[in-house]
């Protein structure tokens, strides 16, 4: 356990160290951020909003989370970010827990190495996006299906997780774990499952869930049906969004595999093995999970790469299976992780001197080649330290670069004044975040000449000769226009 400990002390430190470390991206975390903090000021749990606007994009349970922390810490990037990092956690514990127990000593050691220390996952733990949090309430009502079969109480559990997930990111995780269970029932039947637990796991679900469906319908009616439902869940599975479909099928086939060997380096290599190998019923069980869930994104019209992270627990559970008990794998642990991490390092820390200009940041490059004499954990622990520090450092050059311009040009907007935002694309709605909800998006030229007029303040991406009113401020591409006297 203290083997745990160190790695999430380290995983986790850097992930609270970056949660401050740099503004907020748009546009999602904007979303979330602004809308949550909405939700905190105004005390209404049930409709998110935007701009004063229901905001349907997905259901109200991240905005829950992230409301109680900005409630609780105040309005911070930290804040909005202390759900994922809490639920990037909880995963690795439940995975370490889950896989001594059930798959085989050492097991669920490696799968947590293995999940806190891939690529996808050590980016999206940092940040205010629902996935996180999503993939958390996944695993827990996966672990608690598998257990079902052993104690019928743990339909309980089940059904609450799988409420919960649909509170996250909406009905599709509900779906997905009902299409789980249909596909591992003969499995799940030989080790005592029942179809009864699935219908009291149902139920309870629904129980977790519809209060918020029914309340938020029951004010909105056919809008939230259209946007939620039909734009935001069944258009987006067909490809109706455009902007994140693939120009046909045949070329988004590869995105999911891509972003799997990338975002699980250095050891997606061992699924080759793995598929070789014989497995035992929870092994089984954790490859019909990573399976449907990658062949259900595989023919989804949408393509994202955060999309295929309920995927990740499963996969670190057997990578984590096949590195205990094969010696070979098991000594190439350190040997992979140094390497991958090693070479991550050495590109950051020279890229990161040519981008600053400081030569003597290459100089960090050296330090993966430093030998530790120490046990394998303790090596990835190092390695997972190298890279955090490394991560953080390339998150706040580009946070000087390319985010902080606007945010810190909104800091020159009075407390009460209104900040619209014009010809920005695709869009700052972060903003609103920081200007505590003052934020106000100018369509036309009209809209921002009228907010000025009435002493707001408007951000525009570069100068605006149209625009005749004081100019405040530049930075960036940015600028900052006055109230007209």
């Amino acid at each position: 356990m203290s083997r745990l400990a160190a790695l999430l002390a380290v995983a986790l430190g850097f992930a609270l160290w970056d949660a401050a470390s740099f503004g907020l991206t748009d546009l999602d975390e904007g979303f979330y951020a602004s809308v949550s903090a909405a939700m905190a000021r105004s005390g209404d749990w049930i409709t998110p909003r935007l701009y004063g606007e229901p905001w349907f994009e997905k259901p109200a349970g991240l905005y829950w989370l992230m409301a109680v922390s900005i409630k609780l810490l105040g309005a911070s990037e930290a804040a909005a970010r202390l759900p994922s990092i809490l639920s990037f956690g909880l995963i690795a514990i439940l995975l370490w827990a889950w896989g001594e127990r059930r798959l085989s000593p050492g097991a669920g050691q490696f799968a947590a190495l293995v999940f806190l220390s891939s690529p996808l996952v050590f980016v999206l733990g940092r940040l205010a996006l629902t996935d996180m949090a999503l993939v958390l309430f996944f695993l827990i009502g996966l672990i608690s299906l598998w257990e079902t079969a052993k104690n019928p109480f743990w339909c309980v559990p089940l059904g609450i997780a799988t409420g919960a997930a649909t509170l996250m990111k909406g009905p599709m995780a509900l779906f997905l774990i009902g299409v789980l269970i249909l596909a591992s029932l003969p499995l799940l039947r030989s080790n005592g499952f029942q179809f009864r637990y699935a219908i009291a796991a149902l139920l309870t679900a629904i129980a977790t869930a519809a209060p918020w469906y029914f309340a938020v319908y029951a004010q909105h009616g056919g809008d939230f049906f259209n946007e939620f439902i039909v734009k935001q869940n069944l258009s987006r599975l067909a490809g109706g969004d455009k902007a994140h479909a693939p120009p046909n099928f045949l070329v988004g086939l590869p995105f999911y595999p891509v972003v799997l060997l990338l975002g699980m380096a250095p050891w997606a290599d061992k699924l080759g093995a793995l598929w070789r190998q014989p497995s035992n019923p929870v092994e089984q069980f954790l490859w019909r999970w990573a399976l449907i869930v990658f062949a259900l994104f595989t023919i989804s019209g949408t393509k994202l790469p955060h999309y295929i992270l309920p995927t990740t627990p499963a996969l670190a559970l057997l990578i984590g299976a096949c590195l205990a008990r094969n010696a070979r794998f098991s000594s190439d642990v350190a040997v992979y992780g140094q390497l991958a991490m090693g070479l991550l390092w050495v590109f950051l820390s020279v890229g990161l001197a040519v981008f600053l200009q400081s030569p003597w940041i290459a100089l960090l490059a050296a330090l993966p080649y430093v030998r530790f004499a120490i046990s394998r954990t303790a090596t990835a622990t190092v390695m997972l330290a190298i890279a955090g520090f490394g991560f953080h450092v390339g998150l706040t050059a580009y946070d000087a670069r390319f985010l902080a311009a606007p945010r810190e040009l909104a800091r020159f907007v009075p407390p009460a004044a209104e900040l619209g935002v014009f010809d920005v694309k695709p869009g700052l709605p972060s903003l609103d975040f920081y200007v505590s909800g003052r934020a106000v998006p100018c369509e036309t030229l009209e809209e921002a000449l009228a907010l000025l007029n009435n002493g707001g303040y408007c951000l525009t991406k570069g100068r605006k000769p149209q625009i005749v009113a004081p100019l405040v401020r530049e930075g960036g591409e940015y600028a900052l226009y006055g109230p007209v006297q």
